[in-house]
């Protein structure tokens, strides 16, 4: 993989998808694409703005960040656990999969989750594609401010 296409971010738009510009500190929410280009909203304004897709870099979580323990209603478990068995469908397939993804995340194929699964990971925008690693996206960690708690 050597360029970000639509392919790659379609499924973010709906859920909030934020790019870092070319400049490395400008940060505009995706309302979308048109004619192969992303249309950008700045913060607070009320105009668009049009970039391509070369250097804008969506702002994503890493999968590791799944594996980090998180409290939630009292409860202490990975981000995976919860996703996983807060699921409407959840079944033992399910269970299955969750076990083959904290026993080793790495080796691990994201696109072999459970549907429902891989869409709340593209929801809460984890890396399901692997673009931090190929330096098409960028790690919400590493920016000012940035956090994967949510």
């Amino acid at each position: 993989m050597d360029k970000l296409t639509l392919e790659h971010i379609s499924p973010y738009l709906a859920y909030g998808l934020r790019v870092l510009r070319p400049d490395g500190k400008t940060v505009l929410q995706v309302e979308g694409t048109a004619n192969g280009l992303l249309i950008l909203m700045e913060p607070n304004q009320s105009s668009n703005t049009y970039g391509d897709f070369l250097g804008n870099k969506p702002i994503l979580r890493p999968l590791s960040d799944l594996t980090k323990e998180i409290e939630h209603n009292g409860e202490i478990k990975t981000k995976i656990e919860f996703l996983v068995l807060e699921t409407d469908t959840y079944c033992d397939a399910y269970q299955e999969w969750l076990e083959s993804f904290l026993d080793n995340p790495e080796q691990s194929r994201i696109v072999q989750a459970p549907y429902e699964v891989f869409n709340e990971l593209v929801k809460e925008h984890f890396d399901v594609f692997g673009l931090i690693a190929a330096g098409l996206a960028v790690d919400m960690n590493t920016l000012e401010g940035g956090s994967s708690n949510g």
